[in-house]
């Protein structure tokens, strides 16, 4: 029997091999014709292929090359031969090998062992002969193990460069993974598997699969390849029994078919901004997912993507999803409310179908395509414009139909660049959209948003605004207004007790056209004296304060005439003469000595001579009582209307008071009613 022969006879696909280099491995042969002791399964052959240790092969490349498309041993533990010798004769024991056909095993056929269970660990090799030839295997088909589920510890040969999707998913005993050193296609970390771009080294990365044995609730990629890792592989995630959430990188733009399907702890899919790209069924039969929001940038919500999601009950859809496809959202079934943005075009086949608690789907003009039985099973109420195609879908199936209006919002008022498209309800409102800021300006829609009864399109209406401020500097106020170019600031109502108000930019009263400030000036309506931006503000009455030796407090904060009076002194030690000065300086404000307050110096016997400016009105009772030493008393007022009682009671008995001649009778009057008996008084 000829190679050529059996090349015709038993061939069933066609093979590329790789050039990838390997280290050195001798290999592994399998001979057809014997009853092999580990898998229990003797050797056949068939029309259709080889069985060969029970893996069922095909050949191509001339007779040259097999791939394994099927096995129906029983091993626990497989290791996947790379070389098969089949004997024609079928007779293991010929010495005549002659008609011995050889094959190099380089693949694994698309569902080869899918569903197999029972295998614990898979061993593929490959790797360098003696004569510097490449063997081993190097492409393994789509879902060639799906569904193993017993399946625990994979070893991946150092010459495979091509898996194939879904080839390990739903295999959730799956908690080992290892690549052969010098595989240029592949790599494990932490037991998951990655394929990364051969031509740009590290960089690339997608998440072939996912060891789906591991107990931890939480996935995060692995921080050396968080910045370089770029697409979630089909199936990488599928079937997973403990994960609840999983941290997807912003450098991710793919997530493919079926990546976490079946995942019936995951509650939330928190899918990067990045994300332009989701393949089919992504999110099918994640019973416990509860929201679900899709980032802008996708274009397409794919088939079945969140079918069965069975406790899904929100998900946000972009403005920039054109198309929902079939079965999208397929027995959602605590799903309540669907709005499906306006750039929407094409709703696919049942894609809002079987969802039991779906009350509402608000559908867009531009929305043309329905598929068959978009909301069959779902008692849903549609908000679709009136006249739409939405409308005319929703009737002849017989759902409810609310009419709606379109309200378009642009970005200018050439209507080019639009920002939202919503469909509201007659007499309801819609949202605007959040427009960027522009300093100095100030938007307002072109039109009204709210009570909207028929059709409407706006667009934003930029005002140039300018900031008016009022300052009150003396009384610590001020108040600040945006005002729209070319209208009027409002002018503070301020008011103080005997002034009239002036501004000192008169230019805040008319029209503004600039940022402008302006300062209040108060104007005497008796003296006509002014306070403004300059003046001053004298200290609230009861302020305490010293002067050089003297205590004062304020007893009058008018800003024309504010008044103190003399406390006493901050170190009456080995003080002898005390002066009451006419006024006294203090923080900027000048006051008036007005008075000196009772008990001030009571029974300090160290003074002798007393000093009392011209402005002192009042003399407090016992201000200067047991002053014993006082001898002089200097009063160069002539307001003194008031000695207290007792003021200068028990003072040195050869004491003399020296006043202005005016006042000399008036003021030993009154010394005398205070309680001096024979006051001695001379003129100054």
């Amino acid at each position: 029997m000829k190679k050529r022969f059996w090349a015709a006879a038993l061939a069933a696909a066609m093979l590329t091999t790789s050039a990838a280099p390997a280290q050195f491995l001798p290999p592994v042969e399998v001979q057809a014709a014997n009853n092999n002791s580990s898998t229990g399964t003797e050797d056949t052959s068939t029309t259709e292929g080889v069985t060969v240790g029970g893996f069922l092969y095909t050949v191509s490349n001339n007779g040259e090359e097999a791939t394994i498309t099927g096995y129906n041993g029983t091993a626990k533990d497989i290791t996947i031969p790379t070389k098969i010798k089949y004997t024609a004769s079928g007779d293991a024991d010929a010495k005549d090998d002659s008609n011995a056909i050889s094959y190099n095993v380089t693949a694994i056929a698309a569902n080869a062992f899918s569903g197999k269970l029972g295998i614990e660990s898979l061993t593929m090799q490959g790797g360098m002969d003696s004569e510097g030839k490449q063997y081993g295997i190097e492409k393994v088909g789509d879902r060639a193990f799906f569904g193993c589920q017993h399946l625990a510890k994979i070893t991946i040969a150092p010459t495979t460069a091509s898996i194939g999707t879904e080839t390990f998913a739903d295999c959730v005993a799956l908690n080992s993974i290892t690549v052969t050193e010098g595989n240029k296609y592949y790599t494990s970390i932490d037991n998951a598997l990655y394929s990364y771009s051969v031509s740009s080294g590290t960089g690339g990365y997608t998440l072939v699969q996912y060891p789906l044995g591991n107990t931890a609730v939480q996935y995060t990629v692995p921080a050396s390849i968080a910045t370089t890792l770029t697409a979630i592989g089909p199936g990488a995630f599928w079937g997973s029994p403990y994960l609840e959430t999983v941290t997807v990188p912003s450098t991710v733009t793919t997530i493919g078919s079926d990546a976490f399907a079946e995942c019936k702890f995951l509650t939330a899919a928190e899918i990067p901004e990045g994300v332009t790209t989701i393949g089919s069924g992504a999110f099918s039969g994640c019973t416990g997912l509860l929201s679900a929001e899709i980032p802008n940038g996708v274009s397409m919500i794919p088939a079945s993507m969140f079918k069965d999601c069975e406790s899904l009950k929100t998900v946000t859809l972009p403005e920039s999803v054109t198309v929902i496809n079939t079965e999208a959202f397929y027995n959602c079934r605590q799903l309540k409310e669907v709005v499906v943005p306006g750039s929407v075009t094409t709703i696919g086949d049942r894609a809002f179908a079987n969802c039991s608690n779906l009350q509402q789907a608000t559908i867009p003009v531009r929305t043309t395509a329905f598929g068959s039985g978009v909301f069959s099973g779902s008692p849903v109420t549609v908000r679709c414009h009136s006249g739409s195609r939405a409308h005319t879908y929703a009737t002849s199936n017989g759902l409810t139909v609310v009419s709606t209006h379109t309200v378009s919002f642009y970005a200018d008022a050439a209507l080019k660049n639009l920002l939202s498209s919503q469909e509201v309800v007659d007499g309801g409102s819609a949202t605007p959209p959040v427009i960027d800021e522009r300093e100095g300006y100030q938007f307002t829609w072109s039109g009204s948003y709210t009570n909207v009864t028929a059709d409407t399109t706006l667009y934003p209406v930029w005002d140039q605004y300018f900031t008016v401020t009022f300052i009150d500097d003396y009384n610590e106020r001020s108040v600040s207004h945006e005002v729209k170019a070319g209208s009027y600031a409002p002018i503070p109502s301020w008011s103080m007790s005997g002034y009239t108000l002036y501004w000192d930019n008169s230019a805040v009263i008319g029209a503004i056209n600039a940022n402008m400030t302006a300062h209040a000036v108060w104007r005497n309506d008796t003296t006509g004296n002014e306070v403004g931006q300059n003046t001053v503000r004298p200290k609230s009455k009861g302020t305490n304060f010293e002067k050089g030796n003297n205590k004062y407090e304020v007893t009058s904060a008018n800003v024309e005439r504010p008044t103190v009076k003399f406390t006493g002194l901050a170190n009456p030690s080995g003080i002898t003469t005390v002066t009451v000065p006419k006024t006294v300086a203090y923080g900027g404000v000048t006051y008036y000595v007005t008075a000196i307050a009772s008990k001030s110096l009571r029974n300090n016997r160290k003074i002798k001579n007393v000093y009392i400016g011209a402005w002192v009105e009042i003399i407090g009772g016992q201000a200067f009582y047991g002053c014993s030493s006082l001898k002089k008393i200097k009063i160069n007022s002539k307001r003194v209307g008031t000695f207290g009682s007792k003021a200068f009671n028990k003072i040195n008995a050869n004491a003399r008071f020296y006043c202005y001649a005016s006042k000399v009778s008036a003021y030993r009057a009154r010394l005398k009613k205070s309680g001096m008996k024979k006051p001695k008084i001379s003129r100054l």
